[in-house]
């Protein structure tokens, strides 16, 4: 019983110090591009006209199966439009937003980051009117306000290869006009944006992101050749006769990509802005040894140039995973070979000693490349800062749970005052003692949690302190 008292008294003593300073307030756009990683595009599921027309209906295995896989997030088209009413306020069903919900749920349950991509708002492209830029926007209003309390593992795409009557002058007005409505509820959530003309890399050079706002992600999506990806595919024209297409790995065909890829990472550098490579992939009528070689070949330039990318897609037509036998494609998924991001131990999870292996690298003073999350080879504050956000937890969460409470304070409490507790032993700041700083940090987030939770009101947490102190004066 004295001891229980002899913490509190240190409890309520310690509370009256403040709150610490959070850790890594100064994350940039290029930090979480990083953290983005290695992903898949959950395709031809939610931006079918209805999930299910086009044979894919997602389940909560998927999920589990691309966290496993070792993939960081996944990218979800959705085709907002075909559910959303044609007139002001450009209402969105419900029943599909909370599917969408349910998707972002999946996601984040498994520590995988999501991108929630407005994709296939066909009408826009042919006849981008006024009205369909404020419907646009009305769709982002709805969509911002839902998610504004979501953690930044979620991530927003304003729309997916704007194209044909859509063109760069049009594309540059209207992705203000609609940034500036997602800002209203999310001013610094990272917002992924591509240029004009299907998200053609050639069009980089005309896409114009407002200067001020560092919060971005620019993107491009990657096909080339495209008699060889797109070979076979029904809904290209002609494409039939490119059939037996192949790709072998010549130096013509490899220093042809690189030069593209070069031409990204010249314009992501003048520009100050970091890159997602949206999609690539190669259709299934291609031969298995060439789109093994070719989504090998881009995944590496992609990776060498810093860019996070998301292969076009999990398990349809391009598909890195057969669903009819629930196993990898072997080839593709061997030439994508995924490696989580800040899963150190390689079982899959981002968990305890993930975390706590981290925290001992930091205090250590290793620059050790595996842990360097945000790659500025540098391993500190900031990569932990990362690494909670990946695995959905809060600063003085020591049990990763997704909710700072009693049971956080206690891991603290019974290491208070030693060294190389790691973060399970409540060293929050990583500065290799669990001391008073640790509790601070605990006590700036106490009650939060990285799930909405009903939080104690003022008054239950006044009167809990009050019984605390009288307890502790009749002790005395």
């Amino acid at each position: 019983m004295a001891r229980t008292l002899n913490s509190l008294v240190f409890f309520l003593v310690v509370l009256s110090l403040g709150s610490g300073s959070a850790i890594a307030q100064d994350l940039t756009a290029h930090d979480y591009a990083k953290l983005l990683g290695q992903g898949l595009n959950l395709g031809n599921t939610l931006e079918a006209p209805n999930e299910g027309d086009w044979g894919f209906v997602l389940e909560s295995s998927h999920f589990e199966t691309i966290a496993r896989g070792g993939f960081d997030f996944v990218r979800v088209p959705i085709k907002y439009s075909g559910h959303a009413a044609s007139n002001a306020p450009y209402t969105i069903d419900e029943s599909f937003m909370e599917r969408i919900d349910w998707v972002i749920e999946q996601s984040r349950s498994r520590d995988l980051s999501v991108i929630v991509d407005l994709h296939h708002y066909d009408e826009l492209a042919v006849n981008p009117t006024q009205h369909h830029q404020d419907r646009l926007t009305g769709l982002w209003q709805q969509i911002a306000t839902r998610y504004q309390d979501q953690p930044k593992s979620v991530f927003f795409e304003i729309l997916n290869e704007p194209n044909s009557a859509l063109t760069s002058s049009i594309w540059n007005s209207m992705l203000v006009e609609t940034l500036d409505v997602i800002r209203e509820t999310n001013p610094d959530r990272q917002v992924i944006i591509g240029p004009a003309n299907w998200n053609n890399l050639n069009s980089l050079n005309s896409l114009e992101l407002p200067e001020d706002d560092r919060n971005i992600i620019a993107t491009y999506h990657y096909y080339s050749p495209f008699e060889f990806t797109h070979q076979g595919a029904e809904w290209v024209n002609g494409s039939d006769a490119w059939l037996g297409t192949t790709w072998n790995g010549t130096p013509a065909e490899e220093n042809a990509i690189r030069r593209d890829f070069d031409r990204v990472e010249a314009w992501a550098a003048a520009e100050d802005r970091p890159i997602l490579l949206g999609e690539y992939g190669a259709y299934e009528p291609a031969d298995i040894t060439s789109r093994r070689l070719w989504t090998q070949f881009v995944t590496q330039a992609a990776e060498e140039r810093d860019f996070s990318w998301s292969y076009w897609e999990f398990a349809a037509g391009f598909g890195a995973y057969n669903r009819f036998t629930q196993q990898w494609n072997a080839p593709i998924y061997g030439a994508l070979s995924p490696e989580r991001t800040g899963d150190f131990d390689g079982d899959t999870y981002l968990a305890e000693f993930d975390v706590d292996a981290l925290v001992s690298v930091i205090v250590g003073g290793s620059h050790a490349a595996v842990f360097d999350i945000n790659g500025d080879d540098l391993v500190d504050d900031k990569d932990l800062a990362l690494w909670l956000i990946k695995a959905n937890s809060l600063v003085g969460d020591a049990n990763l749970d997704g909710v700072v409470g009693g049971s956080d304070f206690n891991a603290w409490n019974a290491n208070k005052f030693t060294s190389g507790a790691g973060w399970s032993g409540g060293d929050f700041n990583a500065d290799g003692v669990t001391d008073g700083s640790d509790f601070n940090l605990w006590n700036q987030s106490k009650f939060t949690s990285i799930v909405p939770v009903p939080e104690p009101s003022s008054l239950i947490l006044a009167l809990g302190l009050t019984v605390g102190l009288f307890a502790v004066r009749r002790r005395r």
